[in-house]
């Protein structure tokens, strides 16, 4: 998955500038998982975090299959830069 590869990009470059250890980018990179199934991605996530363009009914529509298939324990954050919300 494009967006794990590039995670694991950003931890390797923390690691050449010795911001993070090696074993922590191990033990980081074990705990994240990828997924193009939502169900598979949400069903067992503590914490899902939103990153769909800046649409409001898109991610009105995402947090409602979220809120389906996530754990209720789970929390959902937004990453949006320029959409209000109420």
């Amino acid at each position: 998955m494009q967006a794990k590869d590039r995670i694991e990009g950003n931890l390797e470059q923390m690691v050449a500038f010795r911001l993070v250890d090696p074993e922590d980018v191990r033990s980081v990179g074990e705990r994240i998982a990828a997924s193009s199934h939502l169900p598979d991605a949400a069903g067992e996530a503590d914490l899902l975090v939103e990153a769909v363009k800046e649409d409001l009914e898109v991610k009105r529509a995402l947090y409602r299959e979220l809120d389906a298939v996530s754990p209720s324990r789970a929390l959902l954050a937004s990453n949006t830069s320029s959409l209000g919300y109420r």
